[in-house]
């Protein structure tokens, strides 16, 4: 994550221990409720500094790239690259 332009060390290490805590929380969830990831992976990406748009934009195609199975944390990691991001 440091790698992604605009993300330092700090930032990088304080988003994993946020996303650490969000994980956790979701594995406690039961099997039959819907898991909100599409949801947390736009309220990471603004949080990161994305536009609304911008992180729709990220965050459908990483969705459309790695299909609806993906995890949170791959549809992440896509996102953050370059190739995905809006232009």
């Amino acid at each position: 994550i440091a790698r992604v332009k605009g993300i330092g060390r700090k930032t990088a290490e304080r988003l994993i221990l946020d996303l650490r805590d969000r994980m956790d929380d979701m594995k406690r969830t039961p099997s039959g409720a819907p898991q909100p990831a599409a949801d947390d992976l736009l309220r990471v990406l603004t949080e990161l500094g994305f536009s609304s748009a911008d992180a729709q934009n990220a965050a459908q195609n990483a969705r459309e790239e790695l299909g609806g199975s993906a995890s949170f944390e791959d549809l992440l990691r896509l996102s953050l690259q370059p190739h995905t991001l809006p232009k």
